[in-house]
């Protein structure tokens, strides 16, 4: 009214930003099991300690990408 619009979904735009999301989250995971890699050649406790946490790491960054996927098919199903 009175010359504001509404602003339409742009599905595109939401599956280019799905896209980007997924890369950046592989991106992270990958250097996540790096990190744990490179952490179990350390023989240490400060070792150890980065391999939990790197496991911590990748776990979330599944769940992050179950989420992804779940907003993805919400935009397929639009």
């Amino acid at each position: 009214m009175f010359g504001k619009k509404e602003k339409e979904f742009d599905t595109e735009q939401v599956r280019k930003l799905l896209h980007d999301l997924r890369a950046s989250q592989h991106a992270a995971k990958l250097n996540a099991e790096a990190i744990a890699l490179l952490a179990k050649k350390m023989k240490s406790e400060s070792g150890e300690r980065i391999q939990k946490h790197a496991a911590l790491l990748t776990r979330d960054m599944e769940k992050f990408r179950s989420e992804l996927e779940k907003l993805s098919a919400l935009v397929k199903g639009k």
